[in-house]
């Protein structure tokens, strides 16, 4: 969702020049996924790390190589995907 508003900004911004500077200083956005998911409240967290695991877990993976690295590597598959609701 985050990316999506700031997209739809954007391209409002360029439509309608609201902006003090010009448009020109504006070509590039950087957001990161990990950024994101810290950003989040724990409860969200925890809940996209637990929805994560039943994926993995489904998908074959054997509960002992659910490794932190692996689930968060999912956690930011599904947050890349927006399957996880981030907006509520």
């Amino acid at each position: 969702m985050q990316f999506a508003s700031l997209a739809v900004n954007e391209f409002l911004a360029r439509l309608h020049p609201y902006r003090d500077d010009a448009n020109k200083h504006f070509a590039t956005y950087r957001l990161s996924l990990t950024q994101v998911y810290e950003g989040l409240p724990q409860a969200k967290q925890d809940c996209l790390q637990e929805e994560a695991r039943t994926n993995l877990l489904q998908r074959g993976i054997k509960k002992e190589f659910l490794l932190d690295a692996v689930v968060k590597g999912e956690v930011l598959r599904l947050l890349e995907q927006g399957d996880a609701e981030l907006a509520q």
